[in-house]
């Protein structure tokens, strides 16, 4: 992030910047004793990916898309938004497709524009929940029809 904090070093560069900055220990570390190859694609936190790859404008877009969202979502959404957000610190769920897609529908319809009635979800209506139902079975009926998805429940 040192080097090149406005742009970055670019999408998809962290795998080919990073091994400049592996230190001796952790090379030592993370190979155990250089008996395994261990070559990271991605930092394994997408904030830091997020910077590293588009700098600090992307990590700062990012943080404020994540707070748009939160602002504009229903507070039943919340769990699973900020569950996934806690997750990007430490896993980076971006890059796992089923998680991603999961997260991605969460916020799709958290900011549809049919949702900014006041009160729409805190009335006790089901309305939200069975749009979001009707999406997650279009969702399985897609998953099973990939050949490499089985008993997509």
């Amino acid at each position: 992030i040192q080097e090149r904090p406005w742009l970055g070093h670019g999408a998809g560069q962290f795998q080919i910047e990073y091994p400049r900055f592996r230190t001796r220990e952790e090379l030592e570390l993370s190979t155990f004793h250089r008996r395994f190859l261990a070559s990271p694609a991605t930092a394994h936190n997408d904030y830091l990916q997020i910077l590293i790859e588009g700098g600090l404008p992307a990590g700062i877009l990012f943080l404020l898309a994540v707070a748009i969202l939160l602002r504009r979502a229903p507070i039943s959404y919340w769990g699973p938004l900020l569950a996934f957000a806690a997750l990007a610190g430490v896993r980076a769920p971006i890059g796992n497709a089923p998680a991603a897609a999961l997260a991605f529908l969460f916020a799709g319809y958290s900011l549809d524009a049919t949702h900014e009635r006041e009160g729409q979800f805190l009335d006790g209506s089901w309305d939200g929940r069975a749009g979001l139902l009707e999406n997650l079975e279009a969702a399985k009926e897609v998953a099973a029809k990939l050949p490499y998805v089985s008993n997509f429940a």
